[in-house]
């Protein structure tokens, strides 16, 4: 089961984060990787209207804003995120753009991210599992006009419809290193609106199910999306729990240290 359910986090974090606030910039864009020594990973734009000193200072700061082990009770464990962006996740991005009727640079990381930073993935011995992502736009209007987007009312069925697919993508083409768990398969994906509560900023969220089956046992893996905003910083917090909800405390709690850590101007 264990080895199922990391299959199932790996797509559903790739799927969020293909999917979420932070880009910033045109078709143009390039992307790079952090040294193995940098806490998180980060990705640079070809175009921006920043300075390269400015971009610089916007991905350190996203990087000291991230989740780290630190964060953490006692009993979880870090894995460094090694996750990159394929043509087809950032297809599918586009594809979740044209749902929701915006354009495709008011959506998704990958390689439009300005300033971006990823955590590590945590995990608990309950397969509760965290990862954080903040990113640096180059202006709080944008930054606003991307929260307003999922907003929209049909951002929930987007969502389940964008899920969806991103799972039946990883099924037939599993990352390298990575093989399909042969006894695992997955029901339709279910998205309510939630209404995240205690965050010291502005929000929007979302709660997907996704039934799944390992031989046979069955269970609901359930995954909190909250879009948090503070300033010009872009805030993805992904919360997935297998069989029940991710502990609401824990998810608020760590929520807000990425939120307290991020740049106000």
């Amino acid at each position: 089961m264990r080895r199922s359910v990391r299959f199932l986090v790996a797509v559903l974090v790739l799927a969020v984060l293909a999917a979420g606030c932070g880009g910033d910039s045109g078709e143009d864009s390039s992307s790079t990787t952090a040294p193995e020594t940098s806490p998180a990973t980060t990705s640079a734009p070809g175009s921006d209207p920043r300075t390269p000193g400015q971009l610089a200072a916007d991905r350190a700061a996203a990087e000291e804003a991230v989740l780290t082990l630190a964060d953490f009770p006692p009993g979880w464990t870090a894995e460094p995120d090694t996750d990159e962006t394929s043509p087809e996740e950032e297809a599918a991005g586009e594809r979740f753009a044209a749902c929701l009727g915006v354009d495709e640079a008011l959506v998704g990381g990958g390689a439009r991210a300005g300033a971006r930073a990823t955590s590590d993935d945590f995990e608990d011995e309950d397969n509760n599992s965290v990862q954080s992502t903040v990113t640096m736009v180059f202006s709080r209007e944008r930054a606003l006009q991307q929260l307003e987007t999922f907003r929209k009312p049909e951002a929930g069925a987007c969502f389940e419809a964008f899920v969806d697919a991103a799972i039946e993508y990883s099924i037939r083409n599993p990352g390298p290193g990575q093989t399909t768990p042969p006894e695992l398969t997955f029901g339709d994906t279910r998205v309510d609106v939630l209404r995240p509560a205690g965050l010291n900023t502005d929000s929007v969220g979302y709660r997907a199910r996704v039934p799944l089956t390992v031989g046979d046992e069955s269970a609901d893996a359930i995954f909190d999306i909250i879009l948090a905003l503070k300033g010009r910083a872009g805030i993805t917090m992904i919360f997935i729990g297998i069989g029940g909800p991710f502990p609401s405390a824990l998810e608020t709690s760590l929520t807000n240290k990425v939120i307290d850590r991020a740049p106000a101007a």
